[in-house]
C-alpha cells in the first residue's frame, strides 16, 4: 500500500482539503488503473473506505458500488482498451443479471 502525507503551506484549511477529497475518493477508485481501494483519515476525522469491486457483466462492460458525496449508488461503466470509458448512475432498483436488487 501507500500512505500519503500533505504537509500543508500557511493559510491552508486541512480540514476543507481533506473534505474535498473524500468527496472524490468514491470516482477515483473507479476511474483508476490499479487504486481499488483507498482508506482517507485524518487527524480531526473518522477513517473512511472506499472500494470499487466490479462485477463484469459483458466483456466490455461492468457494474459496481460507487461511494459518492450523497451515498453509495449502483454504477454501469463501460471500459474499452483497459481503460474506464463512462460511468452511468443506476435507478435505485435495478436487476442485476445475477438476479439480486438494490
Amino acid at each position: 500500500g501507500t500512505i500519503v502525507e500533505l504537509l500543508l503551506e500557511d493559510g491552508i484549511d486541512g480540514g476543507k482539503l481533506l473534505s474535498r477529497f473524500r468527496d472524490c475518493a468514491g470516482y477515483l477508485v473507479v476511474f483508476s488503473r490499479s487504486i481499488h481501494k483507498c482508506d482517507v483519515g485524518g487527524i480531526d476525522s473518522k477513517p473512511r473506505s472506499f472500494t470499487w469491486k466490479p462485477e463484469h457483466i459483458l466483456e466490455n462492460i461492468a457494474l459496481g458500488d460507487v461511494i459518492a458525496p450523497a451515498g453509495r449508488h449502483r454504477a454501469l461503466v463501460t471500459v474499452g482498451q483497459g481503460r474506464l470509458r463512462s460511468l452511468s448512475p443506476l435507478a435505485p432498483f435495478v436487476v442485476t443479471l445475477s438476479g439480486h436488487h438494490s
